[in-house]
């Protein structure tokens, strides 16, 4: 029985024995040997260590691992190098493709794709054309077909990946491009960077750029130190520096306007020419065209502005109306909605001037829970603070100017200055009859109902409580005298009372006069005094050079006075009886209607003699409720009372009015008359007895 090989089981005839198989088995072996040969039968565990082998196929149909020291191949090679070996590799040639699972070092050399390799050192290009024209460049990333960098030549630190991007750089250096011809015309420009497709695609010169975004800053061309976030931001800036975009189509339409910052959605998007914009919110300034230095911050903020400059909006729909009106602030919600050319209002406040139009130079102040000047129009040069809405207690300032108001939280109005100056308090509007205080220029009042109009309080020592001047000279003052006195001082020899600018009365220290001889008097038929207390009696003038028709008494008279002296009674006043009753005193006197009666019998008119008066007058009467106390406001109670108001004359008598009479003696005269006739009577009784005596 033949035994066989260890490796491809040949077999081996035993020796001295199988006679007759040893053909078989040689025809047999070399069979196998053919099968190996022409490849039947794969041939393994091998060891060529010497020898050529020409138009081999190793591994052609399973793969095989061979350990190599130097391998050539004229067409190509598939499979993994040994990592020992793969430092030796110096030339790959070209390949269809290519699979690295590791690292891929290239130290000192260029990385290229396209067969193309372009001179300097540490370049890394990656695609058709891509660092196709550098010359002498280095650290330059080119990655794209046709791209980055296409026509660089001695630019560096460039970095360009998609196609086309920085295109047609020449010497440009420090530049990243991410995106379908980003940078696609920079040719010397350096430290820009675009990131989306044709992300500052016109750029040429400009330097120290920035867009991120499709089409962000796509056609700047010259523009410098501009940063575009967000998808056409700066879309159509082409030669303006220095500004800033963020977010979609921010700042779209600007081509010249520079130191422009854009930071919203749509913000700026108008924005040609315009330039020290700052521009914050969905679709803040998105109407601007040429309006530079506006500051605004809030969706639709200074929504409609055109031309205007130097406004300021804070807040969802600030100045929302504003075209043309500038040196604006408007700071709030709403603030300054419906102005549109209206120029150097300051509103500050949620709703604060929503309804102003074309008013100018106010300042509102005030919002939230109530709206500032809400419906003032027109008017110009207000100032509000607090929530007055512009048309509130009493006050309408809508078309009005130069107001100054000073509201509470609910709006009404607590200190108002009007346009004339005045200063209004508890009051709007400077009639006197308007229960409030008016200060102003010309003339001051303290108007209350009820109340106390006004108080002035000195502390501790007597001494001037009100001090008067003229021309800064002082010429009186009304003080406290004794601690509970006052005192009216004046600082002339004498002072003066006056009615209706005209003087009645005057005041020395040693008299109290009438300022006009023989005009005044004291005391009036329905305004008397009680008694008149004095060291000696009243001194009546009686100078012949100042009397005319001097007469003795007539008949008529005669029986008058000689009638009214028999008309002397005593009584008692009504007044004394209620306030006294039996412990009223008796008085002695006539009664006038005797008189006036005694008069009329004797043929004579009363009214034709001094010593009879009949003085008639009208009154009404009006009830005054009781006023509690209030120390705080300094109110002092006050009981019920009935006041009662007089007039002189018929005419200038409210209708209603009560008339009255009171008729009075002047006693002085009405004994003179009654002694005249006594005297007279007497003259004629001795004249008669002479007679008779002597007959």
């Amino acid at each position: 029985m033949p035994t066989t090989t260890t490796t491809y089981s040949f077999n081996k005839p035993v020796v001295g024995a199988d006679e007759d198989d040893w053909g078989g088995y040689l025809n047999g072996n070399w069979d196998s040997v053919d099968d190996l040969l022409d490849g039947t039968t794969p041939i393994t565990g091998i060891d060529i260590n010497s020898g050529t082998l020409d138009g081999v196929t190793i591994g052609g149909t399973t793969a095989g691992a061979g350990t190599f020291t130097t391998l050539t191949a004229n067409t190509s090679i598939t499979g993994t190098l040994a990592t020992a070996a793969q430092a030796n590799v110096t030339s790959l040639g070209t390949l269809t493709g290519l699979t690295i699972g590791g690292n891929l070092s290239v130290d000192g050399g260029t990385i290229k794709l396209d067969g193309n390799y372009p001179t300097g050192t540490n370049n890394v290009a990656l695609g058709d054309g891509a660092l196709v024209d550098l010359t002498s460049g280095g650290n330059n990333t080119s990655v794209g077909a046709d791209s980055v960098l296409g026509d660089t030549t001695t630019g560096s630190q460039n970095v360009g990946i998609g196609t086309g991007s920085i295109r047609f750089n020449t010497t440009g250096s420090n530049n990243s491009a991410v995106g379908w011809r980003s940078l696609f015309s920079n040719l010397t420009a350096s430290s820009n960077s675009a990131f989306g497709s044709s992300a500052l695609y016109a750029n040429t010169t400009g330097d120290n750029g920035a867009a991120f975004g499709h089409d962000a800053l796509r056609f700047n061309t010259t523009g410098a130190s501009n940063s575009a976030f967000g998808r056409q931001a700066l879309f159509s800036n082409t030669t303006a520096s220095n500004n800033t975009a963020v977010g979609y189509q921010a700042g779209y339409s600007n081509t010249t306007g520079t130191y422009n910052a854009f930071l919203s959605r749509l913000a700026g998007y108008a924005n040609t020419t315009g330039s020290y914009n700052t521009m914050g919110g969905s679709g803040a300034g998105i109407n601007n065209t040429t309006g530079g230095a506006n500051t605004v911050f809030g969706a639709d903020a200074l929504f409609s502005n055109t031309t205007a400059s130097n406004n300021t909006a804070v807040g969802y729909q600030a100045g929302f109306s504003n075209t043309t009106g500038v040196n604006n602030i408007f700071i709030g919600q709403g603030a300054g909605f419906s102005a549109t050319t209206a120029n150097y209002n300051t509103i500050i406040g949620q709703g604060a001037g929503t309804s102003l139009t074309t008013g100018s130079g106010n300042c509102f102040v005030g919002g939230s829970y109530a709206n500032s000047g809400y419906f003032v129009t027109t008017g110009s040069k207000n100032t509000i603070l607090g929530g007055y809405n512009g048309n509130q207690g009493g006050l309408d300032i809508r078309t009005s100017s130069n107001y100054i108001v000073l509201s509470d939280g609910d709006g009404n109005p607590r200190q108002v200055i009007d346009s004339s100056g005045n200063l209004l308090v508890g009051k709007t509007s400077s009639s006197f009859s308007t229960v409030g205080a008016r200060l102003s220029s010309t003339d001051n009042q303290f108007v209350t109902d009820g109340q106390l109009s006004a108080a002035f309080n000195r502390k501790t020592s007597d001494g001037d409580i009100i001090g008067f001047f003229k021309d800064g000279t002082v010429v009186g003052s009304i003080r406290s005298n004794s601690g509970a006195r006052i005192a009216i001082n004046s600082e002339g020899s004498f002072g003066l009372l006056q009615s209706s600018n005209s003087s009645c009365f005057f005041w020395s220290s040693l008299s109290f006069s009438p300022f006009n001889d023989n005009v005044r008097d004291l005391g009036e038929a329905g305004f008397r005094y009680d008694d008149i207390y004095a060291t000696n009696g009243t001194i009546q003038t009686s100078d012949q050079n100042e009397k005319q028709q001097i007469a003795s008494l007539t008949d008529a008279e005669m029986t008058a006075a000689k009638a009214i002296s028999k008309l002397f009674k005593t009584f008692k006043w009504n007044d004394s009886v209620a306030e006294k009753g039996d412990a009223a005193r008796t008085h002695s006197g006539v009664i006038a209607q005797d008189v006036e009666q005694a008069m009329t019998d004797a043929g004579l008119n009363a009214g034709d003699y001094a010593f009879f008066i009949s003085s008639t007058w009208w009154e009404t009467q009006t009830e005054v409720p009781a006023v509690e106390a209030d120390e705080e406001n300094g109110v002092e109670a006050q009981e019920a009372y009935t006041r009662t108001d007089t007039y002189e004359t018929a005419e200038e008598a409210p209708e209603g009015a009560t008339e009255r009479n009171r008729k009075g003696i002047r006693y002085p005269q009405l004994l003179s008359f009654i002694g005249a006739a006594t005297e007279q009577r007497l003259a004629s009784i001795e004249s008669r007895l002479d007679a008779l005596e002597n007959a």
